[in-house]
């Protein structure tokens, strides 16, 4: 056999050769330490930069709703003014149209001229309270804690709150026929009057209803007996259920008749909130009597008569409520 010839020595690799000794790992690890230690300190600066950013984003929004809020309640505080000086306007200038009218007794021409003046109080509350206001918030007004509501805050004592005396207006030109049934749901008694009386004098026969709820119930019962009224003059601000809630009511129960709303907002906003609960049509106060007069003849003829079967007894005859 032929022997092989022995290999030259080569050094023997142990596990381990390549690993580090602790002389390099002594030296490695407080550099590692110090990167990472860099990398933190560096981490921490992005955020803090971030919870910065985010900050002042949450204090610009924070502004920016304060703002919005701000210019709601702005919003609201001029609505209401703008009622509270439409409503009393309504029967001055109606009631100063009915002075002149022709065949006025004297003792009517008194009743009128008390209304007028009732109602011209009412405005200078208002304008007063306008003005205290107005001191409030340039702080040279010292202040009383006390609860009230937005409508006192603006006027005071409502108009619809003050005596109203009856009284039997003139005749006025019959240029209007009205041949129908009409509800009106009106709380300021000064303005029930007088609406009432521009129709009845136009023929129409006149049902009157102080507040949204009673106008839901008689027009519920009306419609469920067959006779249901041409036009519903519906006013916005009610108490108990304002007009937007009583003829959503009525809409969502069912009833098909003509809704016409009256309103001391006149923005084009307002008439669309009025035109989306449901109401067909929209007369601004104060009241201009042609203007009531048309609108409640145009309407009227579109009135539809037969009532749905959802408007009989029961529930909806209470309340007009939807069914279940």
């Amino acid at each position: 056999m032929t022997e092989l010839a022995p290999e030259p020595d080569r050094p023997t690799w142990r596990a381990g050769a390549c690993a580090r000794t602790p002389a390099d790992e002594n030296v490695s690890l407080p550099r590692e330490l110090e990167r990472q230690k860099r990398a933190l300190e560096q981490a921490y600066r992005d955020l803090a930069r971030k919870v910065q950013t985010v900050e002042k984003r949450a204090k610009q929004l924070a502004k920016a709703r304060a703002a919005l809020q701000t210019a709601c309640l702005k919003t609201r505080s001029l609505a209401d003014l703008s009622h509270e000086i439409r409503t009393p306007m309504t029967a001055i200038l109606g009631y100063v149209d009915l002075l002149g009218a022709p065949g006025t007794s004297e003792a009517e021409r008194r009743k009128y001229l008390e209304t007028i003046r009732r109602n011209g109080e009412h405005l200078l509350r208002v304008l007063d309270n306008v003005l205290d206001l107005s001191k409030i918030g340039a702080g040279k007004m010292p202040l009383e804690r006390k609860a009230c509501s937005p409508v006192q805050l603006m006027g005071g004592e409502s108009s619809a709150d003050a005596a109203a005396e009856d009284a039997t207006p003139p005749a006025v030109d019959r240029d209007f026929v009205l041949r129908g049934r009409i509800l009106l749901a009106e709380d300021t008694p000064d303005i029930q009057r007088l609406i009432a009386f521009y129709l009845r004098k136009a023929g129409a026969e006149v049902t009157e209803a102080q507040d949204g709820l009673r106008a839901c119930e008689l027009a519920t019962e009306a419609a469920a007996s067959g006779t249901p009224f041409d036009v519903i003059l519906m006013d916005m601000q009610m108490p108990k259920l304002d007009g937007y809630g009583a003829t959503a009511r009525l809409r969502a129960s069912g009833y098909r008749g003509s809704i016409v709303a009256l309103t001391a907002h006149s923005t084009k906003g307002d008439r669309g909130r009025c035109l989306a609960v449901g109401c067909d049509g929209f007369v601004s106060k104060p009241i201009d009597r042609r203007t009531l007069l048309e609108t409640v003849q145009r309407h009227a003829a579109r009135a539809v008569a037969p009532p749905p079967p959802c408007l009989g007894g029961g529930a909806a005859a209470r309340g007009c409520e939807p069914p279940s």
